[in-house]
C-alpha cells in the first residue's frame, strides 16, 4: 500500500495550474486503467514535468509487475536532459532520450506494448498514428493528448479519425467543468482492439531514399558473415539512439548497419526483453547519455559491456563512479578520450564517427555562380559559433558585393538556441515564431543583407551534397565539438575546402594540409549561477576568421586544391571502417 500511498501524496501536493501537465482527473484515468489492467510493458512518449511517469511508477509499484519505457527529445528542454530525471532512471524506468520520437517509433517491434501514453510530437505525431497502434498488442489501453485542440494542432485530429476508420473502442474526453481543468484540450482514450485485417505493417522495414539501403531489422538481427574469424557465435548486443539528420541519429544508424553486415547483432527492444535483461549471452555496445555517462538501457547488462560517449561539458564524480560499469568507454574523439583520462577514466578509447561515401563524395562539377558563397552548418547555438560567423560576415558584406552565406542552422531545442543571447559579437532575441522568420529577425537586429543570405531548414542528410555543391567554403568556428562534428566531415569528404577552429574534436580531422586553420584560439570557461564550473572550450578571434575568409576569397585556386586534399583524407573515415575499429577494440 506504500505505493498507493505515495501517489496520492503525490497528485494532492502537485500544482496543476500549469499548462503543461495533465489534469487530475486524466491522470486518476490513466494510474486506475493501468491498476486495473496489470501491463506489462507500459510506452510513454514524452516525459514533460514527470508528473504523470511517477504516477506510472507508483501504480506499477502497487501492481508488482511491469515495465515502464519513457521516451523523450527534451524538445521543451532546449535538447538538454532536465533535473530529476536520474531520479526517475534509478527508480528502474527505461529512459530513452534524447532521441527522435517517431524514429523510436518506427523501429519498434510490432506488438511491443500493451500499454500507451502518447505525449508526443503534437505537430506530427497525428501523422504516424498507424505506427502508435502497429507497436501496440490487440486489446492495449492507449492514450492520447491534446486530441482536441483543433486550431495550433490540427494534425493531431487524425488520430480519432483514423480510430474510428478502424472501428477501434474509443471514448473522447473534451468537456471542463473546473476552472483549474483543462479537459477540453482532449483526453482520447481507446482500445487495440485490431484484427489481422487493421493491423499495421510487419516488424521489418525497407529504408527508402535516393540511394537504396539494405533492410534494416527492428528486432534480433542475424547475419552469417563474421567479422574476419573472430566470430564467436554470440550476438553482439547494441543500444544506440534512433534518429535520423542530427548526430546521434546518424551515427546509430550507420553503426548498426555497418556492424550487423560484420557479425551477429541484436538491436536491444523491450518486446523480447533483451532491453532490460541484466544476464546478455553476449557482449554489450551501447551509447551513453549525459555527462555522467548514464546508459540508454540502465537494466541491459552483457558479459562484457561497453560505452560510447560525446560530451562538451566537464566531467562529474557521477561520470568518474558510471564509467567504472563498462570494460571500455569510448569516445568520439580525442578530446574526450583526454578529457576523460584527466579525469582518472583510464578504460578509455576513441572510436571516430565516419562518412557515408554513396553520400559524400569528391564533387568535381562547377557551382552555378561566380558568386563567393560560404556555407555554415550545425544547429544553431552558441557552442557552434554562428555568431561569429555571422560577424564576420556583416565585415565582409560591406566590402564585396558578391559575398553570400548559405546556413543550414535549424535548432529545434529552443533552450540551447536562446544561449545565443550571451554572444559578445551579435545581438539575439528569441522569438517563438517560425526558424525562418526567427533568423530574419537576428539579420535586421544586426545589421545584415538578408537579401545575401539563404536560411535553409532542416535537410535530409542524403540531399547535403548539392548543397555543399553550390558553394566555396565550409566555416567552422565551433567553440567545442565533442565528436568530430559530422557536418565538418561530409564537407570536407565532398572534397571542399573548410576553415574550421583547431581545437576539441576538430583536431581530429582537420590539418594545415586539408584546412585553413583558426590558431587564435582564447580559453573561456562556462560557469553556472553557483560558479562552479560547467565547461572549458576554446573561442576563435574575429579578426583571424575574417581574414581566412577574406584569403579564401582572393585565392580560389589555392582552396581549392585544399578541398581536393581533404576529400582524400576523408576517405578513410568511413562507417565501415569505424565499425571494423569498434569490433577489434572490443575483441569481436
Amino acid at each position: 500500500m506504500l505505493n498507493l500511498q505515495k501517489y496520492c501524496k503525490h497528485i494532492l501536493n502537485f500544482k496543476h495550474d500549469g499548462p503543461v501537465a495533465i489534469d487530475r482527473c486524466h491522470n486518476l484515468f490513466v494510474v486506475g486503467a493501468l491498476m486495473s489492467k496489470k501491463p506489462q510493458n507500459v510506452l510513454e512518449l514524452g516525459i514533460g514535468t514527470g508528473y504523470l511517469t511517477w504516477s506510472l511508477i507508483y501504480a506499477l509499484g502497487y501492481n508488482g509487475t511491469g515495465n515502464l519505457t519513457c521516451v523523450d527529445n527534451w524538445f521543451d528542454w532546449g535538447g538538454i536532459e532536465p533535473a530529476g530525471i536520474d531520479e526517475i532512471r534509478h527508480s528502474g524506468v527505461q529512459v530513452v532520450a534524447p532521441v527522435s520520437e517517431d524514429e523510436f517509433v518506427k523501429k519498434c517491434p510490432t506488438d511491443a506494448y500493451d500499454f500507451l501514453i502518447s505525449d508526443a510530437d503534437q505537430f506530427l505525431s497525428g501523422l504516424w498514428v498507424d505506427e502508435l497502434l502497429r507497436i501496440c498488442r490487440p486489446n492495449a489501453f492507449m492514450f492520447f493528448r491534446n486530441t482536441n485542440r483543433k486550431d495550433d494542432l490540427p494534425n493531431l485530429q487524425q488520430i480519432e479519425k483514423r480510430i474510428r476508420q478502424l472501428g477501434l473502442f474509443h471514448y473522447h474526453f473534451t468537456e471542463t467543468s473546473r476552472s483549474d481543468e483543462r479537459c477540453h484540450t482532449g483526453w482520447l482514450f481507446a482500445i487495440n482492439n485490431k484484427t489481422p485485417k487493421n493491423v499495421a505493417r510487419p516488424a521489418r522495414i525497407e529504408l527508402m531514399d535516393d540511394n537504396p539501403r539494405p533492410e534494416t531489422t527492428v528486432g534480433p538481427a542475424t547475419h552469417q558473415s563474421p567479422h574476419g574469424d573472430k566470430g564467436t557465435g554470440q550476438p553482439l548486443y547494441l543500444g544506440l539512439v534512433a534518429g535520423e539528420n542530427y548526430g546521434w541519429g546518424v551515427c546509430s544508424d550507420y553503426l548498426q548497419r555497418e556492424l550487423s553486415r560484420k557479425i551477429n547483432c541484436c538491436i536491444l527492444n523491450s518486446a523480447d526483453g533483451t532491453a532490460t535483461n541484466p544476464n546478455l549471452n553476449g557482449k554489450l555496445f551501447q551509447a551513453l547519455t549525459s555527462v555522467d555517462f548514464f546508459p540508454m538501457f540502465e537494466k541491459a547488462r552483457g558479459e562484457k559491456n561497453f560505452g560510447y560517449t560525446f560530451f562538451e561539458n566537464e566531467l562529474t564524480n557521477a561520470s568518474l563512479e558510471n564509467a567504472k560499469r563498462y570494460d571500455l568507454v569510448l569516445a568520439g574523439s580525442s578530446w574526450c578520450r583526454d578529457r576523460m583520462l584527466e579525469k582518472g577514466i583510464r578504460n578509455s578509447g576513441v572510436l571516430i564517427q565516419g562518412v557515408d561515401p554513396d553520400n559524400f563524395y569528391p564533387i568535381t562539377a562547377e557551382k552555378s555562380t561566380d558568386d563567393f558563397v560560404i556555407f555554415s552548418g550545425g544547429k544553431f547555438e552558441l557552442r557552434k559559433g554562428q555568431d561569429l560567423v555571422l560577424r564576420a560576415i556583416k565585415v565582409l558584406q560591406q566590402k564585396y558585393r558578391d559575398i553570400f552565406l548559405i546556413n543550414c542552422w535549424c535548432n529545434k531545442w529552443p533552450e540551447s538556441a536562446k544561449l545565443m543571447a550571451y554572444s559578445q559579437h551579435i545581438k539575439f532575441e528569441y522569438q517563438n515564431r517560425s526558424w525562418q522568420d526567427l533568423m530574419n529577425h537576428t539579420y535586421a537586429l544586426n545589421g545584415l543583407d538578408s537579401a545575401r543570405i539563404q536560411t535553409l531548414d532542416i535537410v535530409a542528410n542524403q540531399k547535403q551534397r548539392e548543397i555543399y555543391r553550390q558553394t566555396d567554403i565550409g566555416v567552422f568556428p565551433n567553440r567545442c565539438e565533442g565528436g568530430t562534428n559530422l557536418v565538418l566531415m561530409e564537407y570536407m569528404a565532398c572534397g571542399k575546402p573548410v576553415i574550421a577552429s583547431n581545437t576539441s574534436g576538430h583536431k581530429d580531422m582537420v590539418s594545415p594540409q586539408n584546412s585553413l586553420l583558426l590558431n587564435d584560439l582564447r580559453d573561456i570557461n562556462i560557469t553556472g549561477p553557483d560558479g562552479s564550473l560547467i565547461a572549458r572550450w576554446q573561442e576563435p578571434g574575429l579578426d583571424e576568421l575574417v581574414a581566412q575568409i577574406e584569403y579564401a576569397y582572393h585565392h580560389r585556386p589555392e582552396i581549392k586544391a585544399i578541398g581536393q586534399r581533404a576529400g582524400e583524407d576523408l576517405k578513410k573515415f568511413t562507417w565501415t571502417h569505424s565499425a571494423k575499429q569498434l569490433l577489434d577494440q572490443i575483441g569481436l
